[in-house]
C-alpha cells in the first residue's frame, strides 16, 4: 500500500471514531460521564500515549541500527576496493603485485609522502600521476 492509501485509512478511522464519540456522547446516560470517569479514560489515553512513544522510541534504534550496518559495510567494501586499485597500480607499473599482508604495514603509505620507497620499491613517475589522479 502506498502512504497516501495509509493515511486516509488512518484518517478515516479517526474521523470515524470522533464521530462515534460525538454520538455516545449524547445516549450515555450522565453517571458515564461523571468527572472520575473522564480521570479514567484520561489515563488510558496517557498509558496509550506513553506506549506508542515506546515503540516509535524502539522503531528508531531499529532503523538507525540497520542505517550503521549498512555504512559499516559500504566502508568496508570501499576499503578494500582502493586496496585492490592500489595493488592494481603496482601491478600495472612495476611488473610485480604489491601484497601487504602482515598486521602492521601501511599500504595506501604512497598517498601520504609519493616520495617514499615502500618495501624498497621505489615509485616511478608514471605512478606518482596516477595516484596524484586519485
Amino acid at each position: 500500500m502506498s502512504f497516501i492509501t495509509v493515511s486516509l485509512i488512518v484518517f478515516a478511522c479517526v474521523f470515524g471514531g470522533a464521530m462515534l464519540g460525538m454520538l455516545l456522547h449524547s445516549v450515555l446516560p450522565n453517571h458515564h460521564l461523571s468527572s472520575e470517569s473522564k480521570d479514567i479514560v484520561k489515563l488510558g489515553m496517557g498509558m496509550v500515549a506513553t506506549m506508542s512513544a515506546l515503540v516509535l522510541g524502539l522503531l528508531v534504534a531499529s532503523a538507525k541500527g540497520a542505517y550503521e550496518a549498512q555504512r559499516a559495510e559500504l566502508t568496508q567494501m570501499a576499503d578494500l576496493a582502493a586496496q585492490l586499485k592500489m595493488e592494481r597500480i603496482f601491478y600495472l607499473n612495476l611488473g610485480e603485485p604489491f601484497l601487504s599482508r602482515r598486521p602492521g604495514d601501511a599500504p595506501f603509505a604512497l598517498l601520504a609522502d609519493k616520495s617514499t620507497c615502500i618495501h624498497g620499491v621505489l615509485p616511478t613517475k608514471r605512478l606518482r600521476k596516477r595516484v596524484a589522479r586519485m
